[in-house]
């Protein structure tokens, strides 16, 4: 939602600490797949204010990079980019 980068697990934290305290989302996968290490997964994402008004109801993906089997980087696009 902010956009930009964060690293680390206190980074990570931080981050969905301050989303979670401005709204209210709900993803569910819909569809996985991988390529070259990148798992790819289409998710439906609902995302509502804290006073439950619609924000977004939408389609995006996710895309993963693992290391040692950890997440490496995580990142949120849109339309199968």
């Amino acid at each position: 939602m902010e956009g930009g980068f964060v690293h680390g697990h206190d980074g990570v934290r931080a981050y969905w600490t301050r989303q979670f305290a401005l709204v209210s989302s709900r993803v569910t996968p819909m569809e996985l797949s991988e390529e070259n290490g990148l798992l790819k997964i289409k998710v439906h994402q609902v995302v509502h204010d804290l006073d439950g008004r619609l924000l977004a109801d939408e389609m995006v993906f996710h895309f993963f990079r693992l290391r040692d089997d950890k997440i490496a980087e995580f990142v949120i696009g849109e339309k199968g980019k």
